[in-house]
């Protein structure tokens, strides 16, 4: 429990270092996806962007494919998942494994999980979307809000 506390502690003591030095303003990036193009197939229009983002993550996948059943590491890493106490007993840093495995998939996650509407919304928000369709239970629509989540659940 006092771990739980202390790790609340230090988000909070982070969050105002971040307004401290960063401020509360919020600060937009230009929107990727008018930097790279469209692509026209047939009647519709595709933005380059979106599609670099499937192939990011389908070379990502086979990466990992291979990380696991084509190096020395992924072995290691499959000797331990399926028996750790024999893993260990042969030699293998078990918890060394275990460290570099789950900072690999933290950054991926952190990577994979951001917010990914910002891409396409983030402007619309601000005047300077136009007609850009907007998501279910945007801000603009009560994000937070009781009413919001009630539609937003719909």
């Amino acid at each position: 429990m006092v771990l739980v506390l202390v790790t609340y502690a230090l988000f909070l003591i982070l969050e105002d270092a971040v307004k401290l030095v960063w401020g509360v303003e919020s600060y937009f990036i230009a929107e990727p996806y008018g930097l790279l193009g469209n692509v026209e197939l047939g009647s519709l229009s595709y933005p380059v962007y979106s599609g670099l983002q499937v192939l990011v993550a389908a070379a990502t996948g086979l990466g990992l494919r291979w990380g696991i059943y084509g190096t020395r590491y992924g072995k290691l890493l499959l000797a331990v998942i399926h028996d750790r106490e024999m893993s260990a007993a042969v030699g293998i840093d078990v918890r060394r494994v275990y460290l570099v495995t789950f900072t690999l998939g933290t950054t991926l996650a952190a990577i994979g999980g951001r917010d990914h509407r910002t891409d396409r919304l983030g402007g619309a928000r601000h005047g300077r979307g136009g007609d850009r369709p907007r998501l279910r239970g945007d801000r603009d629509r009560g994000l937070g809000s009781v009413p919001g989540a009630r539609r937003s659940a719909r």
